[in-house]
């Protein structure tokens, strides 16, 4: 909570759907930092009014914005942005818990660097199913290593400077992997990210097989689509991309990639464990973005 009697020196924007079960212990984490000069700015679009009650009777120290219409979650984190007052925006879900530190190594990593910075993320759970989806979703930013400068970064842990996020217009509010894209425009901005492995989050998981296969099979899908048009890609350029994904050098690769970043982090054994987990998400994206291929060289791609 913001112990500033003017504007917050950081902004939290948390977007929700139907998060009620998670959301407590993520607001208890919150309120617990030893950074204490920001606002928590929480955008739901869930049906019910579960997540409204839990907010204004448990946390009313939270600014809460509830939308009649079904946000996806960068739309919601615009709309954060909207009712924000900090000059930094951090960006984060409502499904993890924050180490007392967090924000402050946030904070303290962006005053050293004058970068963006992007928070590494490890799992809360010890059940096989989940640390295989986390090995898929975020083997790039396992904690681990020593800070260092990427391209890339998930919105689920990520700091950016308020000029910044207006500089490139925000995230796209139409798709999933719109902190992907609002990357790439930082980057064509000449702005530049930096990874701080001891900014961590935990991320909590209850994984299922179907829902992995169907949301690695999307976000492949649409990531695919995306850098596509984000980087004009030809024909030719298409069919190439398509023969390597057909090819089992790109499982290896992206299989390899997770076990060299688990091996950083210091969980290489967990890695083995799962792997079987990680190879079905893995050619779930890759089949997905096989999916975008096939349309584009048929001609049924987006423009």
């Amino acid at each position: 909570m913001s112990l500033s009697a003017i504007a917050p020196r950081v902004s939290v924007v948390i977007p929700a759907y139907k998060s009620q079960e998670t959301l407590a212990v993520c607001l208890n984490t919150l309120k617990a930092q030893t950074f204490t000069d920001y606002e928590a700015i929480l955008v739901d679009s869930s049906p019910n009014g579960g997540v409204r009650e839990l907010v204004i009777h448990e946390f009313p120290w939270v600014r809460f914005e509830h939308s009649p219409l079904r946000l996806l979650p960068h739309a919601a984190r615009n709309r954060g942005v909207e009712l924000s007052h900090g000059r930094l925006l951090v960006f984060t879900d409502p499904d993890v818990i924050f180490p007392p530190t967090w924000l402050a190594r946030l904070v303290a990593t962006h005053e050293a660097t004058g970068l963006a910075v992007i928070g590494s993320v490890t799992c809360d759970g010890s059940r096989w199913l989940d640390l295989g989806t986390h090995f898929c979703k975020f083997d790039i930013w396992l904690p681990g290593g020593r800070g260092r400068r990427i391209n890339l970064g998930p919105s689920v842990n990520m700091l950016i400077p308020r000029d910044w996020y207006d500089e490139v217009g925000g995230f796209r509010p139409d798709i999933m992997l719109g902190d992907a894209v609002f990357c790439w425009q930082l980057e064509r901005a000449g702005r530049s990210l930096w990874f701080e492995p001891q900014a961590m989050l935990v991320h909590h998981y209850h994984a299922a097989w179907r829902e992995l296969v169907r949301e690695r099979f999307a976000r492949g899908r649409e990531f695919s689509e995306e850098r596509r048009r984000w980087e004009a890609w030809s024909r030719r350029r298409t069919l190439f991309a398509a023969a390597i994904s057909l090819l089992p050098l790109r499982l290896v690769n992206f299989v390899a990639r997770a076990g060299a970043n688990a091996l950083r982090a210091g969980i290489f054994t967990k890695y083995l464990a799962t792997m079987p987990v990680i190879v079905v998400g893995t050619c779930a994206w890759l089949a997905g973005e096989l999916q975008t291929f096939a349309r584009v060289l048929v001609g049924r791609a987006r423009a």
